[in-house]
């Protein structure tokens, strides 16, 4: 399955696409402002250093709470614009539940 993944509800901005579990390109831009301006331009550029386009993708993911109120409003108006304008499915993950506990893994 391809997979766009993104987050922007925090002091960052980051986005990533995995391809049958496998991490094909990712960002991360720490930030306290400019969300709006950085995420849509960063999802184009993992997509691109991925090699995909976004009709190839079958499924974008965000995060919801945790998180600023901005920055959740500007995840998820281009998660459900972009799940839209292809017609594919979009959900949304707990900040808390997207990353890893510490030492996962291990």
């Amino acid at each position: 399955m391809k997979v766009l993944a993104f987050d922007c509800s925090g002091a960052s901005c980051s986005a990533a696409v995995v391809v049958d579990g496998e991490p094909k390109a990712q960002l991360f831009v720490p930030m306290e402002r400019g969300h709006a301006e950085t995420l849509l331009p960063m999802i184009e550029t993992v997509l691109r250093e991925a090699a995909l386009t976004p009709a190839m993708l079958e499924l974008r993911s965000g995060t919801v709470v945790p998180g600023s109120g901005t920055g959740l409003r500007i995840g998820l108006a281009a998660g459900r614009g972009l799940a839209l304008a292809r017609q594919l499915p979009a959900i949304v993950v707990p900040s808390f539940d997207a990353v890893p506990a510490e030492g996962a893994g291990d």
